[in-house]
């Protein structure tokens, strides 16, 4: 059976860019249904999901993306 990948707006994805260019925290969500915090630590993007206490760091935008991750 074929199952359909979901995915994000290219106006969300956009928007993600341009709030992790200019550095700016952002309530964030999952596509899977997970919310947390995005936040910066050294050149690294840090989320901070909600209920988890080991954030989640990522290199580029494009891996947030990947992963599921947008500005909420």
């Amino acid at each position: 059976m074929f199952e359909e990948k979901r995915e994000w707006s290219e106006e969300t994805k956009n928007l993600t860019h341009a709030f992790v260019e200019a550095r700016r925290e952002a309530m964030m969500k999952n596509i899977d249904g997970r919310f947390g915090l995005m936040g910066y630590l050294a050149e690294r993007i840090v989320i901070v999901e909600h209920g988890r206490e080991e954030p989640i760091y990522y290199a580029s935008v494009e891996k947030l993306l990947e992963d599921g991750w947008v500005v909420d």
